[in-house]
């Protein structure tokens, strides 16, 4: 009795295994890089510098901004803390910020000047209101109650 003749192909078992084994780490690698350029940061309580976001909103955010343009939302370092303001112009002094709020009591370039672009700390790239009667808004993740 003769041995059975094997034939040389593609192996799909063989392939998915392989493909199972190199998912897991690009998967790492992938959330690692994610994790490193962005993140999310909430408004702090006591932030009035831009209504349209309050505080207790949660947003989404570069961590080391490149290209500024007027018009954005940034944090930047101000006063040793971190204060949300928009972004009026970018020149070769440095960043001016305006907090949209006139009546805000926290700093922008109209007491400042120029704020350094080393004091922006992250691009604002999307934001999630707070809760709506102004409180904390609810952890990442878990459903907004009532409405």
């Amino acid at each position: 009795m003769s041995a059975p003749v094997q034939k040389r192909g593609f192996d799909t078992l063989r392939a998915a295994g392989l493909m199972r084994r190199a998912l897991l780490p690009v998967a790492v690698l992938l959330a690692l890089l994610l994790w490193r350029s962005y993140g999310t940061l909430r408004v702090p309580d006591g932030m009035d510098t831009t209504p349209a976001v309050p505080p207790g909103s949660l947003c989404v955010i570069e961590k080391s901004p490149g290209d500024l343009r007027p018009g954005q939302l940034v944090f930047a370092e101000l006063g040793g803390g971190l204060v949300l303001s928009r972004i009026r112009a970018v020149d070769a002094d440095g960043v001016l910020l305006e907090n949209d709020s006139r009546s805000s009591r926290l700093p922008d370039s109209r007491q400042l000047g120029p704020v350094p672009r080393s004091a922006i700390r992250a691009l604002v790239l999307s934001t999630f209101a707070g809760a709506a009667d102004g409180g904390p808004a609810p952890p990442a993740g878990e459903p907004r109650r009532g409405r």
